[in-house]
C-alpha cells in the first residue's frame, strides 16, 4: 500500500460520443503517466530533514523540512542512549508536503547524557498502512543553551509601566509649580 499502481483502462466509457481515439494513443498516455511516476518516485513520500534543534531550558525548538511531496503525521523526535533505549520522546506533530515547520516541544523530562543520539521517527505517508522510518539527526544541528536569551520576557510591558510612572510624576510636578 502507498505505492502508485497503474491501471490500463480500455473500456469504451472514456470516449465521448462521436470521438475516436485509437487504443495505442490511450495506452501511450497511460505509459507516460507511469514513466513520470517511476522517474519521480523519490518524491512520492515524506522525506524529513531536521535543519536545527535548539534546547533552551525546558523547551526544544526544532526546524523540520519536508523535501518530499507527501504529507505525514505522527512525527516524533526521540533522544536515546547508545544501546537504542529511548530516553525522551516528543509529542506528535505533522508536516505537509513540500513544506517546513518550526515547532516548540516540551523537554521537561529530557536528561542529556554523554553519548546520546537524536532521531526523527515518522511515517512515509499519512495513511495508516505506510511504513515507519527512523532517521538519525546529525549532532551538528543540535544546539544547547541553558537559559532563554534576553533580560526581560516582555520589554514592551516595562516601557509602558515606565511611561505611566514618568507621566504621573511629570503631571504632579506641573501642579506644584503653579
Amino acid at each position: 500500500m502507498g505505492y502508485p499502481t497503474f491501471t490500463f483502462e480500455t473500456d469504451d466509457e472514456q470516449f465521448l460520443l462521436g470521438t475516436i481515439e485509437p487504443l495505442s494513443q490511450r495506452l501511450g498516455e497511460e505509459l507516460d503517466v507511469m514513466i513520470y511516476l517511476i522517474e519521480n518516485v523519490w518524491y512520492w513520500r515524506a522525506r524529513l530533514v531536521v535543519e536545527s534543534i535548539e534546547i533552551i531550558g525546558d523547551e526544544i525548538d526544532a526546524h523540520v523540512v519536508n523535501l518530499g511531496r507527501a504529507s505525514t503525521s505522527n512525527i516524533t523526535i526521540q533522544y536515546s542512549d547508545s544501546s537504542g533505549q529511548v530516553l525522551w520522546n516528543s509529542t506528535l506533530f505533522g508536516i505537509n508536503a513540500t513544506n517546513q515547520t518550526k515547532i516548540t516541544l516540551d523537554a521537561q523530562n529530557l536528561t542529556l547524557i554523554e553519548d546520546g543520539n537524536w532521531s526523527i521517527f515518522y511515517q512515509k505517508r499519512v495513511i495508516d498502512a505506510s511504513q515507519w522510518v527512523e532517521e538519525n539527526i546529525d549532532d551538528s544541528v543540535v544546539e544547547i543553551s541553558n537559559n532563554k536569551e534576553g533580560l526581560l520576557p516582555a520589554p514592551s510591558m516595562f516601557i509602558h509601566l515606565f511611561s505611566i510612572l514618568l507621566a504621573a510624576f511629570a503631571g504632579r510636578r506641573k501642579n506644584i509649580d503653579f
